[in-house]
């Protein structure tokens, strides 16, 4: 195994949105980090006397900043770290259909992992990579609607290859 990128980064909440102390502080993983920078500054104070160059230098006000950038973000940290809130189970996937299904009067999508529809995204069909227009009802040619994850095309359409996203 190799690794590759910057690193991982960690954070341990002390205390929840309230403020109040966390009994057990548990580590959660923001994500992969892709970049990171830290900019230290401070201003410094000299003390002149008679002579021409400063006879004392030293520290004044100071900061430090940081940034970094991710290519993936776990959303549990988002949850804990940013808006004290408990996980909850479950993800809600985007899925992109890139193999196509091949219209009938009805087509009921089966999202993969048992899943459970919850949203279109639109129809595409795979001959000219246009659009269809979703309609309430009653669909004609180049239309679909679609309910509970049934979707309904126009009888014209049938035997067409398109996308359900």
């Amino acid at each position: 195994m190799e690794m590759f990128g910057t690193a991982l980064m960690w954070a341990t909440p002390l205390t929840n949105a309230a403020g109040a102390a966390v009994a057990n502080p548990t580590p959660l993983l923001f994500g992969t980090m892709q970049e990171a920078e830290i900019e230290i500054k401070r201003d410094l104070k000299q003390l002149h006397g008679q002579s021409q160059f400063p006879v004392k230098v030293a520290g004044g006000k100071g900061s430090i900043n940081g940034k970094a950038k991710f290519a993936t973000i776990f959303g549990g940290m988002l949850e804990t770290i940013m808006f004290g809130q408990a996980g909850s189970a479950g993800i809600q996937s985007v899925v992109y259909d890139t193999v196509g299904a091949t219209v009938a009067t009805t087509v009921t999508p089966t999202p993969p992992s048992s899943g459970t529809w919850l949203k279109d995204l639109g129809v595409i069909a795979a001959a000219t990579g246009l659009a269809f227009k979703r309609v309430a009802s009653a669909p004609g040619a180049g239309e679909y609607s679609v309910a509970a994850g049934v979707y309904t095309f126009a009888v014209g359409d049938a035997g067409k290859i398109v996308y359900i996203n």
